[in-house]
């Protein structure tokens, strides 16, 4: 896999990480993440196209270097740059939580002239739930819920980002934080090296975002992928996703968590090249 270095507008590097070649196909990761989780999927994307891979900044292995904390909105910026210096007029986007949050932001501020297609993994278009709208995280996440979560990230970022996780709608998440399972052990260790500041600052503002209005109103061939085991979100959300966007088809996995397309990457990709291409393909490993 190529590992590369993009210097952004204010001097920010922005490492991604590429394989295959032909028509792109850019992947997003989600909040306190980063490529890692997501390399057996993009090896078997990479076989067909041009999949690259990018540590937001703020995020990954990657240490965050501005005075000024980091929004979705940078995110946005960076992610056109990215486009640019790929130089195509036709990209595939992928993003899983957060990262779908990115390309919603992005075709709203700059369109998708140069979006063919995208890939929405788990994510919800409104973070906060209130009496209007019940499938933002956890399906419950009002305002005093929303402070917790701030309070323990300023207190313990690593544990923060492992209760949100353990303390939703998935039992077996939950069992497996109250227990310590040392499986935890090295997402605990990856955590550690991130910029709690610079998450804490991406999260408040994702927590700012509401989508709802502008999906119905975007057409783009999209592929949306949802776990019923999710630990925030759920069918309802899915199932509402299908309905209002345009031109949506939606693939389920009964008993996946908020990473399916990291649970089944096989099934993932099949899946994903049946989307991106005019014929059927069969993934082979």
């Amino acid at each position: 896999m190529r590992h590369s270095e993009l210097q952004m507008r204010d001097r920010e590097n922005i490492h991604t990480y590429e394989t295959g070649s032909g028509e792109p196909v850019i992947f997003l990761h989600g909040w306190s993440a980063a490529h890692d989780l997501t390399k057996p999927l993009l090896k078997l994307i990479g076989v067909k196209y041009h999949a690259i891979a990018w540590d937001a900044r703020g995020h990954g292995h990657h240490a965050y270097h501005q005075t000024t904390p980091p929004t979705i909105d940078h995110l946005v910026d960076d992610l056109k740059e990215l486009i640019d210096t790929i130089g195509s007029d036709q990209v595939r986007l992928v993003g899983h939580s957060m990262g779908g949050a990115i390309i919603w932001a992005y075709l709203r501020k700059y369109g998708n002239d140069r979006v063919k297609q995208t890939v929405i993994i788990d994510m919800t278009p409104k973070l906060t739930t209130d009496e209007s709208w019940q499938l933002g995280v956890y399906f419950d996440f009002p305002p005093e819920r929303q402070q917790w979560f701030l309070s323990e990230m300023q207190s313990d970022m690593v544990e923060a980002v492992l209760r949100l996780r353990a303390y939703g709608r998935n039992t077996q998440t939950r069992a497996q934080y109250e227990t310590n399972d040392p499986a935890l052990a090295p997402y605990r260790q990856f955590l550690r090296g991130l910029d709690a500041n610079a998450l804490i600052s991406i999260w408040q503002d994702l927590l700012t975002y509401d989508f709802r209005n502008f999906l119905s109103t975007l057409a783009i061939p999209t592929l949306l992928i949802y776990g019923g085991a999710s630990q925030f979100y759920g069918k309802p959300l899915a199932d509402w996703m299908l309905k209002t966007l345009p031109n949506a088809e939606l693939m389920f996995f009964p008993d996946g968590d908020h990473g399916p397309h990291i649970q089944y990457p096989q099934e993932a990709a099949t899946r994903m090249l049946h989307f991106f291409a005019e014929e059927p393909q069969e993934v082979k490993k």
